[in-house]
């Protein structure tokens, strides 16, 4: 099965979220040493699929496999809707999830990357530590497409949902919201996104239910009590996914495929169906 085969070989090379280490067996021996000829050559090839099973550990972050995978094939049905339209990201760290994401991106979608980077001075609650020469060195190692990224340095407060868009040539499809945690900057990001997206967009939020952060969740239940489109349908890893109602059925289908391979449940969020992917411990 495909998606056994992907999980096997995401294991192989992703920091788990529940250990912060490499998850090591037969998968991982299997690959190219890091910076032989055979390991750039498989990057060349497949660049989405080198990242996703080995590069993506060698960039900081806070990513394991129960993301990578699920985002990749929830990309993928994207692709057989005919839904179009780049990737977006509120705090990008040093570019774990934005790599993943611009990776995912074809032909003349572009990405747009939103941080703070070193202006860490109005970075108010310390959540997450951009750097922009870290990103740009990850992004050329991954071998993503510098032409078809821009990067913004700003205060999402400041920025509009048109600004967005226009970076972007257009709504876009992906959009990851993991900048400031507390609930007015999770509200505030949560609404730009909504207001960027395509129809059939997805909205990944970090941290919805992180006991660290409990001004995510705060900021989530805002947005939901107010007029949107969007809804919950997924909870992988340590992202909640939010979608427009009409799509929501088809993307958690898409879930439903990793049953077996992580921990799998059903259940509801805020009176929405929701399919739960967790990696076991």
């Amino acid at each position: 099965m495909k998606v056994a085969e992907d999980v096997r070989r995401s294991r192989a090379g992703v920091r788990a979220i529940q250990t912060g280490r490499r998850l090591r067996g037969t998968a991982e021996r299997r690959l190219a040493p890091e910076g032989s000829a055979l390991d750039d050559a498989q990057r060349r090839l497949n660049p989405l699929q080198h990242y996703a099973s080995k590069g993506i550990a060698s960039v900081d972050g806070w990513l394991g496999h129960d993301v990578v995978l699920p985002l990749i094939e929830l990309s993928k049905q994207q692709r057989r809707d005919s839904i179009s339209g780049g990737a977006a990201e509120i705090g990008i760290h040093h570019g774990q999830l934005f790599i993943l994401l611009a990776l995912m991106t074809e032909g003349d979608e572009r990405s747009v990357g939103i941080d703070l980077f070193e202006d860490q001075a109005n970075n108010i609650d310390n959540s997450g530590l951009g750097s922009r020469d870290a990103l740009e060195q990850n992004m050329a190692r991954a071998l993503v497409d510098r032409s078809r990224v821009d990067l913004i340095q700003g205060n999402s407060m400041d920025l509009t949902a048109a600004e967005i868009v226009s970076a972007a040539a257009r709504p876009v499809r992906l959009f990851s919201v993991d900048g400031g945690h507390t609930p007015e900057l999770t509200t505030n990001d949560l609404h730009l996104a909504e207001q960027s997206l395509a129809p059939g967009g997805i909205v990944i939020l970090d941290d919805a239910f992180s006991p660290v952060w409990p001004g995510v969740i705060q900021g989530l239940i805002t947005f939901l009590d107010e007029e949107t489109a969007l809804t919950p349908f997924g909870l992988i890893g340590n992202k909640t996914l939010l979608c427009d109602r009409s799509s929501a059925a088809t993307y958690r289908s898409v879930l439903a495929k990793f049953e077996g391979h992580f921990i799998y449940r059903e259940d509801s969020l805020f009176g929405a169906n929701v399919t739960i992917l967790q990696a076991p411990n």
